[in-house]
């Protein structure tokens, strides 16, 4: 979900932007070295392609039947585990920027919010996420799906703390967070499940048929260190 124009109010704006804007301006310089490594790698085409379909699925609405809404997938957990979840933040940023001012999806106003829930929230909930499971041995396809989904869901409850936060001098906060919340849940969760299955299988089919597109630590995961060397000296 993206906060739409004027739905905070003047404080949350600043406030919301002002935490957001050093997270951009690291990312931009991450994001630059990262396509200066891409282009000397060849990786150019897929780096594009990722940035655009992080574009396509952020603004495709999905129907989910059980609860008779649609709403979108997230696609910045599975891709900061792909490209970093460094270089998140101004791609996001950019991505949402677009949707606001050509397809009226999102705003200028809650730019600064949205680029906090989709492109910091959730990207390096998922990476934590995957840190803990691999120290717990989880295996690498199912811990991958666990991450992409806890960071998937964990945007949508970040969305519910803004906009409960936002309407605090209405209603207590922890009312307006307990209804957002239980109003998100019945869309969302299908949709993250859907979406940590599809993340899941985009990893494990992309370190198999292009492993040097895959970082070597997600690759140690799925295939082990024997593998992960062999490979290596191939």
């Amino acid at each position: 979900m993206h906060l739409s124009e004027g739905i905070l109010p003047l404080k949350q704006i600043v406030l919301s932007s002002s935490l957001a804007i050093p997270f951009v301006v690291d990312s931009y310089r991450k994001y630059k070295s990262s396509v200066k490594s891409a282009n000397k790698d060849s990786k150019k085409p897929f780096f594009t392609m990722a940035i655009a379909m992080c574009f396509a699925v952020t603004l495709l609405p999905i129907p989910v039947p059980v609860a008779g809404a649609s709403s979108h997938m997230c696609a910045t957990p599975v891709l900061s585990l792909i490209l970093g979840a460094r270089i998140m933040p101004f791609s996001v940023m950019a991505i949402l920027l677009l949707q606001a001012v050509f397809f009226a999806h999102g705003g200028i106003t809650t730019l600064g919010a949205n680029v906090l829930t989709l492109g910091v929230v959730g990207p390096f909930v998922t990476l934590l996420t995957l840190k803990t499971l691999r120290c717990c041995k989880t295996s690498g396809a199912v811990a991958i799906a666990i991450a992409c989904f806890l960071g998937s869901i964990s945007v949508y409850f970040a969305d519910s703390l803004i906009l409960s936060w936002s309407l605090a001098h209405k209603q207590a906060f922890t009312e307006t967070f307990k209804v957002v919340s239980l109003g998100f849940l019945p869309v969302q969760v299908p949709l993250s499940l859907l979406e940590a299955v599809l993340s899941s299988s985009v990893v494990v089919y992309l370190s198999k048929f292009r492993e040097d597109f895959v970082p070597s630590s997600i690759f140690k995961m799925l295939y082990g260190e024997k593998l992960l060397t062999q490979t290596t000296a191939k």
